[in-house]
């Protein structure tokens, strides 16, 4: 059974000041919840990401940012298993306390996006 990672894509401003702006709330928003930026190991490949807890008294969560041109992919999910990990998305009954506190941060995000694309697109009006 493969991995699985729940993928949000969001439209960001294409102005990059604007996008450095954004990323900085959004690092802000990430760190006021308790997320630690490290490396992750994923069959050998190595992602940046952000991650809260260890998997050893709940699952470990994780959100990965990926900027596009135009676009921000917020990928994120739950980790179980310390000597095994597997990867869980963010759908599904299994662990449901930790999906849904990484579920309100990436709708935390979604959100600070649509505000900051909005306040772009009213800039350029």
């Amino acid at each position: 059974m493969a991995d699985k990672r729940t993928v949000v894509h969001l439209t960001i401003p294409q102005d990059p000041a604007a996008v450095q702006k954004m990323h900085e709330e959004i690092v802000k928003l990430l760190t006021s919840e308790r997320y630690d930026q490290r490396m992750y190991d994923k069959q050998k490949v190595q992602e940046v990401v952000w991650n809260d807890g260890d998997g050893f008294v709940e699952p470990a969560r994780y959100i990965k940012l990926d900027y596009q041109p135009g676009e921000l992919i917020v990928s994120a999910w739950i980790c179980t298993g310390m000597i095994f990990p597997k990867e869980h998305s963010l759908e599904g009954f299994y662990g449901i306390v930790p999906k849904r506190r990484t579920q309100a941060t990436v709708n935390a995000i979604a959100d600070l996006v649509q505000s900051f694309t909005q306040g772009a697109a009213q800039q350029q009006s």
